[in-house]
């Protein structure tokens, strides 16, 4: 109906919605001036989401086997899991826990370091790299948490909550 509704900058995209939901395209998009575009067909695009998903599907199934605490759950249980997990990204110096906060998450470093801090009798800090997991102690006995842990740089956690932690 003539509406303009935005604007596509170099790196943006469109009309994924339509692909993945088959969909008729909700707008038409018409090029203010020379532009090169890449076009993709449904089934392509598809391909691709899937690849992706399983991709990550995978990597999270193989970075909560190595819980030692989870590593009597079935791959289904631990596929469930994964797909419970969100996405959190933090910058440095962000607190991810504080020593004596409630427990809520169960975190998988997806990307990136962290420094656990504040262990107690240790005065030393410990880091946590790529892989690694941390705050499954609260989650599973309900004690406060035990350290402070604080984003070394920028970094990527799959996050697990409380309530799917016990599923």
């Amino acid at each position: 109906n003539g509406v303009d509704v935005g604007q596509g900058m170099v790196g943006d995209s469109f009309g994924e919605l339509a692909i993945l939901f088959d969909l008729p395209r909700a707008a038409t998009c018409t090029a203010k001036s020379p532009c090169k575009l890449w076009k993709i067909n449904n089934w392509s695009f598809r391909y691709l989401i899937e690849d992706v998903n399983a991709q990550d599907r995978s990597h999270i199934e193989s970075l909560l086997m190595k819980v030692p605490l989870l590593q009597d759950l079935g791959s289904d249980v631990l596929i469930d899991l994964g797909n419970a997990m969100e996405e959190e990204t933090f910058n440095d110096g962000d607190v991810i826990i504080k020593k004596g906060d409630v427990g809520d998450k169960f975190y998988t470093i997806v990307e990136g370091q962290v420094e656990v801090k504040d262990i107690g009798a240790r005065r030393e800090s410990i880091i946590f790299g790529e892989g690694e997991y941390f705050g499954e102690r609260a989650l599973v006995t309900g004690d406060v948490r035990a350290a402070t842990i604080v984003a070394k740089g920028k970094c990527t956690l799959n996050a697990l909550g409380r309530e799917q932690f016990h599923l």
